[in-house]
């Protein structure tokens, strides 16, 4: 099959083309930076992928990108959208909100200008868990399945839940089916997040709120790609024209996670601090990183999910594509870290 991949280079991106490409599938790069690509895969893969360069949200860049989806792209059976992202903390909407729904929607108009919308069978956006947003339910277990409402107010989150939007009234007008893919916290060593809790869990200074204890939901990057694909795979199994699947390895408290970093490096700890210390705390830390136009490393929201247990349910996905998840936290702290 031939496959637009968006955000080529990036953590996901790359372990994905160079997964499309080890099953013999023709492989369209879409990259900001083709030097970039350069350095995210090794010479037999790029050999083997045609890279179209631009930014999606550059207008002058856009016209470059059409014209080069008209003169070296014959056709598209499927497009993979990982073009958006950022950090969940941001407090400037062109940080997240502008880097997910208008790279989605400008994809779109590109793809549609050089008529290379008409030959797709499947178009799969990347989403996340954000896109739901953190339910007000004052509850402290909160389970998420396709049937939990949203109640998206970051701007990660509204970019997220505004590109599932558009691409699902997109949907009833195409003849393509749209596949939403809303995943958790996506962990592997190149991942600077989860890679950063590690480190402040075996420094002993990870702040948690004392006398509470939530969870984090994780997935490993080896079954983001495995997943992926098995939507690729099995498109014949996606019954209606716009589907969102939730695909979450587990979910893990952080006493779980400090007790492997334990395990494995000998020591580790956590600061559990008083709830009103780290509201006051983490207010100022807000406005401090809203001055500097810089997203904040914790805001209030993200607080409160610190005192929550998220458990995600991914049967919908399991079943439908008959996916068995690989891998596991313990797994990668125990045999991956040094």
């Amino acid at each position: 099959m031939h496959v637009l991949v968006t955000g080529s280079s990036g953590f996901v991106g790359a372990e994905l083309t160079k997964k499309l490409l080890d099953e013999n599938h023709v492989v369209y790069a879409l990259v900001r930076n083709t030097r970039k690509l350069a350095k995210a895969l090794p010479p037999k893969y790029l050999n083997r992928v045609t890279p179209l360069e631009g930014d999606l949200l550059v207008e002058s860049d856009l016209e470059r990108l059409q014209h080069q989806l008209t003169k070296s792209v014959g056709r598209l059976d499927i497009v993979v959208d990982l073009a958006g992202g950022g950090p969940l903390t941001a407090n400037r909407k062109e940080y997240s909100f502008d880097t997910n729904y208008r790279t989605t929607a400008n994809l779109i108009r590109i793809l549609r200008n050089s008529q290379r919308l008409d030959s797709l069978s499947l178009f799969v956006y990347f989403s996340s868990l954000a896109a739901m947003g953190f339910p007000d339910n004052g509850e402290r277990r909160i389970l998420y399945s396709e049937r939990t409402a949203c109640n998206p107010k970051l701007p990660l989150e509204r970019g997220k839940f505004d590109s599932e939007t558009f691409l699902k009234d997109l949907a009833k007008a195409s003849k393509f089916r749209v596949v939403a893919l809303r995943f958790p916290q996506i962990y592997g060593l190149a991942d600077a997040a989860f890679m950063q809790i590690i480190s402040l869990l075996r420094k002993g200074v990870f702040p948690v709120v004392r006398g509470t204890m939530g969870s984090l939901p994780l997935i490993n990057l080896r079954d983001v790609v495995g997943a992926t694909y098995a939507v690729i795979q099995n498109a014949n199994r996606i019954t209606e024209n716009y589907e969102v699947y939730l695909v979450c390895e587990a979910s893990y408290s952080y006493d779980q996670l400090l007790d492997l970093v334990r395990k494995k490096f000998g020591q580790g700890g956590m600061l559990r601090l008083p709830y009103s210390l780290m509201y006051v705390g983490t207010s100022i830390v807000e406005r401090i990183f809203g001055v500097l136009g810089k997203p904040e490393p914790l805001n209030r929201r993200r607080l409160i999910s610190l005192t929550k247990d998220r458990v995600v349910d991914s049967s919908k996905f399991v079943s439908t594509f008959h996916f068995k998840f690989e891998e596991s936290v313990e797994h990668f702290i125990s045999n991956e870290l040094s």
